[in-house]
């Protein structure tokens, strides 16, 4: 993404939709979100708004550790909630979620796409900002739609926040030059690497997830028992992390789930 001067005429806006399963969102979901955002920001466009929108309860049928979107929902709002001037420009975006049935992205953004121009104006860009992980399933057609991909790729760009364990340029070599340009890395301007599946795990055994996610988040996860089991309940069970695993950072820093 090329640096663009200002013209005299009116700047150009972005919304910023980020999809996932926020299972449960944490402060890194927000911190990639602010790091998108300095970087359409430095190009000459403004980032008028930020959405989350999670995922419909429907993709519990491919990820099993899915918990119900009534309690994802009260934390995202918690957290949004919480008094941080700089969260004025995320807010919750529940279409994906109040929909009958589990819908694309590709859908969702068409939708987003309608909602943010009758809010902002016809010509507001919408980008979706993910992970390297999620750009990876794209490459694989038994896991995306390829026709899907072009299309978001295409058509909105991606804003692509990078995770230690993958391999970025081997990634992105998998695409063609026509719909790479259109893929935008997101660097760390500091290293923030806290994913839902660690949450997940530390409340599982009993630690502390202070500072991970909103406090109002913490004090709901021990209300409602959420990620308490490994295993029984197909909907609270969890990927088990191994601690203290260390990743190379070299030149390519970081990253979410």
């Amino acid at each position: 993404m090329e640096p663009r001067r200002k013209s005299s005429s009116s700047v150009g806006k972005v919304v910023l939709v980020m999809c996932g399963s926020f299972n449960p969102l944490t402060y890194t979901h927000l911190r990639v979100l602010e790091m998108a955002r300095d970087l359409v920001n430095q190009t000459g466009l403004v980032v008028v708004e930020g959405l989350i929108s999670p995922v419909h309860d429907g993709y519990q049928k491919q990820k099993n550790t899915l918990i119900a979107a009534k309690h994802r929902l009260t934390m995202i709002k918690y957290t949004l909630q919480e008094p941080i001037q700089s969260l004025k420009w995320v807010r919750l975006w529940d279409w994906e979620v109040s929909q009958e049935t589990w819908s694309s992205t590709s859908d969702v953004l068409i939708q987003a796409g309608k909602e943010v121009r009758s809010r902002h104006g016809s010509g507001t860009k919408v980008m979706l900002v993910c992970g390297i992980d999620m750009v990876e399933k794209m490459t694989n057609p038994e896991s995306w739609d390829p026709a899907d991909v072009e299309e978001i790729i295409s058509q909105y760009g991606l804003l692509v926040h990078l995770r230690h364990g993958y391999d970025p340029q081997g990634i992105l070599a998998r695409f063609p030059d026509t719909l790479r340009q259109y893929i935008t890395p997101v660097y760390s301007t500091v290293k923030c690497e806290v994913s839902s599946t660690e949450v997940r795990e530390l409340t599982r055994r009993g630690l502390s997830t202070r500072y991970l996610i909103s406090d109002r988040s913490v004090g709901y996860i021990a209300k409602h028992r959420l990620y308490q089991h490994h295993g029984g309940s197909p909907r609270n069970s969890v990927v088990t992390v191994k601690a203290g695993s260390t990743g190379d950072w070299s030149e390519l820093s970081d990253g979410e789930e």
